[in-house]
Protein backbone atom coordinates (compact mmCIF):
# COMPACT_ATOMS: atom_id res chain seq x y z
CA UNK A 1 0.00 0.00 0.00
CA UNK A 2 1.55 3.54 -1.00
CA UNK A 3 0.16 6.83 -0.81
CA UNK A 4 1.00 10.30 -1.29
CA UNK A 5 0.00 13.52 -0.68
CA UNK A 6 0.74 17.36 -0.71
CA UNK A 7 0.82 20.79 1.39
CA UNK A 8 2.29 23.85 0.96
CA UNK A 9 5.25 25.58 3.07
CA UNK A 10 6.23 29.19 3.33
CA UNK A 11 9.22 29.90 1.40
CA UNK A 12 11.26 33.18 0.98
CA UNK A 13 14.41 33.88 -0.68
CA UNK A 14 16.12 37.72 0.42
CA UNK A 15 17.30 40.28 -2.46
CA UNK A 16 18.61 43.48 -2.25
CA UNK A 17 16.45 46.96 -2.41
CA UNK A 18 17.02 49.11 -4.95
CA UNK A 19 18.44 51.91 -2.75
CA UNK A 20 21.45 52.11 -1.06
CA UNK A 21 20.28 52.92 2.56
CA UNK A 22 21.80 50.29 5.28
CA UNK A 23 20.56 48.67 8.29
CA UNK A 24 20.65 51.21 11.51
CA UNK A 25 22.68 48.40 13.42
CA UNK A 26 24.71 45.93 10.87
CA UNK A 27 25.51 48.36 8.37
CA UNK A 28 24.40 46.16 5.54
CA UNK A 29 22.46 46.65 2.89
CA UNK A 30 18.87 46.21 3.64
CA UNK A 31 16.75 43.45 1.67
CA UNK A 32 13.25 42.62 0.90
CA UNK A 33 12.18 38.82 1.08
CA UNK A 34 10.38 37.86 -1.31
CA UNK A 35 7.93 34.57 -0.31
CA UNK A 36 6.18 32.07 -2.04
CA UNK A 37 3.87 29.14 -0.78
CA UNK A 38 5.63 25.57 -2.37
CA UNK A 39 4.41 22.13 -2.30
CA UNK A 40 5.99 19.74 -0.17
CA UNK A 41 4.62 16.40 -1.07
CA UNK A 42 4.98 13.35 1.91
CA UNK A 43 4.14 10.04 1.01
CA UNK A 44 4.58 6.35 2.72
CA UNK A 45 4.50 2.19 1.77
CA UNK A 46 3.46 -0.37 3.86
CA UNK A 47 1.88 -3.84 4.36
CA UNK A 48 -1.65 -3.90 3.54
CA UNK A 49 -1.96 -5.47 6.67
CA UNK A 50 0.06 -3.67 8.69
CA UNK A 51 -0.91 -0.42 9.29
CA UNK A 52 2.39 0.50 11.51
CA UNK A 53 4.99 -1.07 9.43
CA UNK A 54 5.12 2.33 7.55
CA UNK A 55 8.33 3.99 5.26
CA UNK A 56 7.68 7.59 4.38
CA UNK A 57 9.32 9.58 2.21
CA UNK A 58 9.28 13.27 2.26
CA UNK A 59 10.51 16.07 -0.92
CA UNK A 60 9.69 18.89 -2.31
CA UNK A 61 9.44 18.14 -5.87
CA UNK A 62 7.93 16.96 -8.83
CA UNK A 63 5.81 13.81 -9.00
CA UNK A 64 8.38 11.98 -10.53
CA UNK A 65 11.49 12.13 -8.63
CA UNK A 66 9.20 12.07 -5.27
CA UNK A 67 7.48 8.69 -6.91
CA UNK A 68 11.12 6.98 -7.68
CA UNK A 69 11.65 7.56 -3.32
CA UNK A 70 8.24 6.13 -3.04
CA UNK A 71 9.38 2.82 -5.02
CA UNK A 72 12.35 2.44 -2.90
CA UNK A 73 10.32 2.98 0.38
CA UNK A 74 8.59 0.02 -1.32
CA UNK A 75 11.21 -2.12 -1.52
CA UNK A 76 12.10 -1.53 1.91
CA UNK A 77 9.23 -2.98 3.02
CA UNK A 78 9.33 -6.27 0.80
CA UNK A 79 8.59 -5.11 -2.92
CA UNK A 80 9.58 -7.52 -5.52
CA UNK A 81 9.14 -8.06 -9.15
CA UNK A 82 5.41 -9.73 -8.39
CA UNK A 83 3.81 -7.51 -6.02
CA UNK A 84 0.55 -5.79 -6.33
CA UNK A 85 0.31 -2.45 -5.38
CA UNK A 86 -3.00 -0.05 -4.28
CA UNK A 87 -1.74 3.61 -4.59
CA UNK A 88 -4.18 6.02 -2.54
CA UNK A 89 -4.07 9.26 -3.56
CA UNK A 90 -6.22 12.51 -4.83
CA UNK A 91 -6.57 13.12 -8.98
CA UNK A 92 -3.63 15.80 -9.54
CA UNK A 93 -2.41 16.10 -12.44
CA UNK A 94 0.18 13.73 -13.77
CA UNK A 95 -0.07 11.66 -9.98
CA UNK A 96 -1.34 8.76 -11.17
CA UNK A 97 0.63 8.67 -14.53
CA UNK A 98 3.66 8.80 -12.59
CA UNK A 99 2.67 6.01 -9.67
CA UNK A 100 1.93 3.76 -12.60
CA UNK A 101 5.23 4.37 -14.36
CA UNK A 102 6.70 3.35 -11.02
CA UNK A 103 4.99 0.12 -10.06
CA UNK A 104 4.49 -3.07 -12.38
CA UNK A 105 1.50 -4.11 -11.05
CA UNK A 106 -0.48 -1.16 -10.05
CA UNK A 107 -4.01 -0.32 -8.65
CA UNK A 108 -5.06 3.24 -8.25
CA UNK A 109 -7.60 4.19 -5.62
CA UNK A 110 -9.32 8.10 -5.87
CA UNK A 111 -9.51 9.21 -2.49
CA UNK A 112 -13.08 9.42 -1.69
CA UNK A 113 -13.04 12.64 0.43
CA UNK A 114 -11.65 14.20 -3.20
CA UNK A 115 -14.85 12.78 -4.70
CA UNK A 116 -17.28 13.87 -2.29
CA UNK A 117 -15.88 17.50 -2.55
CA UNK A 118 -16.39 17.08 -6.55
CA UNK A 119 -19.48 15.93 -5.67
CA UNK A 120 -20.77 18.91 -3.48
CA UNK A 121 -19.57 21.48 -6.42
CA UNK A 122 -21.48 20.02 -8.69
CA UNK A 123 -24.31 19.87 -6.85
CA UNK A 124 -24.10 23.59 -5.83
CA UNK A 125 -23.75 24.74 -9.42
CA UNK A 126 -26.50 22.49 -10.18
CA UNK A 127 -28.64 24.96 -7.78
CA UNK A 128 -30.23 21.51 -6.20
CA UNK A 129 -31.05 22.87 -2.53
CA UNK A 130 -32.87 21.13 0.42
CA UNK A 131 -33.82 17.34 0.56
CA UNK A 132 -33.37 17.19 -3.62
CA UNK A 133 -29.28 18.19 -3.20
CA UNK A 134 -28.84 15.71 -0.36
CA UNK A 135 -30.69 13.00 -2.13
CA UNK A 136 -28.64 13.69 -5.25
CA UNK A 137 -25.28 13.34 -3.26
CA UNK A 138 -26.29 10.15 -1.49
CA UNK A 139 -27.54 8.11 -4.11
CA UNK A 140 -24.86 9.29 -6.42
CA UNK A 141 -22.30 8.17 -3.71
CA UNK A 142 -24.23 4.94 -3.22
CA UNK A 143 -23.70 3.96 -7.09
CA UNK A 144 -20.45 4.76 -7.39
CA UNK A 145 -19.84 3.21 -4.10
CA UNK A 146 -20.97 0.11 -5.55
CA UNK A 147 -18.74 0.08 -9.31
CA UNK A 148 -21.87 1.65 -11.60
CA UNK A 149 -19.76 4.64 -12.09
CA UNK A 150 -20.75 4.48 -16.05
CA UNK A 151 -24.13 4.66 -14.69
CA UNK A 152 -23.34 7.65 -13.05
CA UNK A 153 -21.35 9.15 -16.24
CA UNK A 154 -24.77 8.60 -18.33
CA UNK A 155 -26.70 10.16 -16.18
CA UNK A 156 -24.42 13.27 -16.04
CA UNK A 157 -23.99 13.77 -19.49
CA UNK A 158 -27.96 13.70 -20.18
CA UNK A 159 -28.17 16.92 -17.51
CA UNK A 160 -29.91 19.33 -19.60
CA UNK A 161 -30.62 21.92 -16.15
CA UNK A 162 -28.24 24.35 -14.42
CA UNK A 163 -24.13 24.25 -14.01
CA UNK A 164 -24.47 22.09 -17.13
CA UNK A 165 -20.43 22.85 -17.72
CA UNK A 166 -19.72 21.39 -14.37
CA UNK A 167 -21.60 18.72 -14.62
CA UNK A 168 -19.66 17.34 -17.51
CA UNK A 169 -16.71 18.36 -16.41
CA UNK A 170 -17.52 16.05 -13.26
CA UNK A 171 -18.42 13.18 -15.99
CA UNK A 172 -15.01 13.76 -17.32
CA UNK A 173 -13.30 13.54 -13.93
CA UNK A 174 -15.25 10.16 -13.65
CA UNK A 175 -14.08 8.71 -16.91
CA UNK A 176 -10.68 9.10 -16.05
CA UNK A 177 -11.07 7.83 -12.60
CA UNK A 178 -13.49 5.58 -13.51
CA UNK A 179 -11.58 2.20 -12.45
CA UNK A 180 -10.48 3.27 -9.35
CA UNK A 181 -13.77 4.49 -7.52
CA UNK A 182 -14.82 0.38 -6.72
CA UNK A 183 -14.53 1.91 -2.78
CA UNK A 184 -17.01 -1.32 -1.12
CA UNK A 185 -14.41 -3.48 -2.91
CA UNK A 186 -11.70 -2.02 -1.68
CA UNK A 187 -13.57 -1.93 1.83
CA UNK A 188 -13.76 -5.35 1.45
CA UNK A 189 -10.27 -6.11 0.66
CA UNK A 190 -9.74 -3.97 4.02
CA UNK A 191 -7.95 -1.28 1.87
CA UNK A 192 -7.98 2.43 2.76
CA UNK A 193 -10.43 4.54 0.51
CA UNK A 194 -9.45 8.05 2.64
CA UNK A 195 -6.18 9.72 2.54
CA UNK A 196 -6.54 10.47 6.39
CA UNK A 197 -3.17 8.23 7.38
CA UNK A 198 -1.22 10.11 5.17
CA UNK A 199 -2.47 13.71 6.07
CA UNK A 200 -1.82 12.58 9.25
CA UNK A 201 1.67 12.27 8.55
CA UNK A 202 2.18 15.76 7.32
CA UNK A 203 1.61 17.14 10.64
CA UNK A 204 4.00 15.50 12.11
CA UNK A 205 6.71 15.46 9.70
CA UNK A 206 6.94 18.24 7.86
CA UNK A 207 4.27 20.47 9.23
CA UNK A 208 5.61 20.13 13.21
CA UNK A 209 9.13 21.85 12.18
CA UNK A 210 8.62 23.49 9.02
CA UNK A 211 4.94 25.45 10.01
CA UNK A 212 6.52 26.88 13.29
CA UNK A 213 4.70 30.52 13.76
CA UNK A 214 6.18 33.25 11.22
CA UNK A 215 8.50 30.41 9.71
CA UNK A 216 9.96 31.17 6.55
CA UNK A 217 12.20 29.01 4.76
CA UNK A 218 14.99 29.31 2.10
CA UNK A 219 13.45 26.92 -0.56
CA UNK A 220 17.61 25.34 -0.30
CA UNK A 221 17.22 24.37 2.50
CA UNK A 222 13.74 22.66 2.74
CA UNK A 223 14.81 19.19 1.15
CA UNK A 224 17.86 18.68 3.88
CA UNK A 225 15.16 19.32 6.85
CA UNK A 226 13.11 16.92 5.55
CA UNK A 227 15.65 14.53 4.74
CA UNK A 228 16.22 14.86 8.60
CA UNK A 229 12.58 14.32 9.26
CA UNK A 230 11.85 11.75 7.58
CA UNK A 231 14.98 9.67 8.95
CA UNK A 232 13.05 10.27 12.55
CA UNK A 233 9.98 9.25 10.95
CA UNK A 234 11.23 5.79 10.02
CA UNK A 235 13.42 5.71 13.66
CA UNK A 236 16.76 5.34 11.30
CA UNK A 237 17.96 8.58 13.49
CA UNK A 238 20.73 6.51 15.56
CA UNK A 239 21.30 4.53 12.64
CA UNK A 240 22.11 7.06 10.77
CA UNK A 241 24.48 9.08 13.41
CA UNK A 242 26.49 5.98 14.38
CA UNK A 243 27.18 5.42 10.64
CA UNK A 244 27.88 9.33 10.20
CA UNK A 245 30.32 8.53 12.91
CA UNK A 246 31.99 5.66 11.63
CA UNK A 247 32.43 7.61 8.09
CA UNK A 248 34.35 10.40 9.90
CA UNK A 249 36.52 8.52 11.32
CA UNK A 250 37.27 6.29 8.47
CA UNK A 251 37.92 9.56 6.77
CA UNK A 252 40.17 10.37 9.77
CA UNK A 253 42.12 7.52 9.37
CA UNK A 254 42.81 7.62 6.24
CA UNK A 255 44.03 11.04 6.12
Amino acid sequence: MVELDGSHVRTGILTPTETEELTPLRQIRRCKRQTDWREVRVGFARPVEQKEKRTFVARMGQYPEVVQQLHSAAVDQGLSTYTLVYGLADGGNGLREALESEFSHFQFILDRPHLKQHLFATAEAMELTGKIRLIWLKHTLNLIDKGHVKKVISRLKCWQGKGQQRVLNLAKYLERFRDALHYDKYRSLGLPIGSGEIESAHRYIPQKRLKLPGATWHPDTINPMLALRVIRANNWWNDFWHQLSLDKNQLISSC
